[in-house]
């Protein structure tokens, strides 16, 4: 009968490794995509960060002074820039300054720079 016992009870933790309990096997809902508004500019979030950037003109004069070196270095402003463009960008002393300042502004305007970055690519990706 010991013999039974014990032979039952090494085939037991066998049996368990090899076969998981159904308790354990467990299922995720299925993430659904959302549409994407046609307009970014059309976005509530968008809407208040332009809100908070119109009511700082250091942060409107900050974007309008970093368009303006962008032209004159022979960026297009109207495109999103090639990685070799950013990169050209990012080695501009004028371009960084201006960069600089306008993060500088935003923050004054109460804009986070994560926030400013994802907005700025939502505006340029249509």
């Amino acid at each position: 009968m010991r013999a039974a016992r014990s032979l039952l009870s090494l085939r037991a933790p066998l049996r368990r490794s090899l076969f998981p309990s159904p308790r354990l096997l467990h299922s995720t809902p299925r993430s659904l995509a959302s549409e994407a508004p046609q307009d970014p500019f059309a976005d509530p979030a968008f809407k208040g960060f332009s809100d908070k950037i119109k009511q700082h003109q250091g942060a409107v004069d900050a974007m309008l002074s970093l368009g303006k070196i962008m032209e004159q270095k022979g960026f297009d402003t109207t495109k999103q820039p090639s990685m070799t463009q950013m990169a050209k960008m990012a080695m501009d002393k004028d371009l960084r300054e201006a960069a600089q300042t306008l993060f500088s502004e935003l923050q004054k305007a109460g804009v986070d720079p994560k926030e400013a970055m994802e907005m700025f690519q939502r505006a340029n990706s249509k």
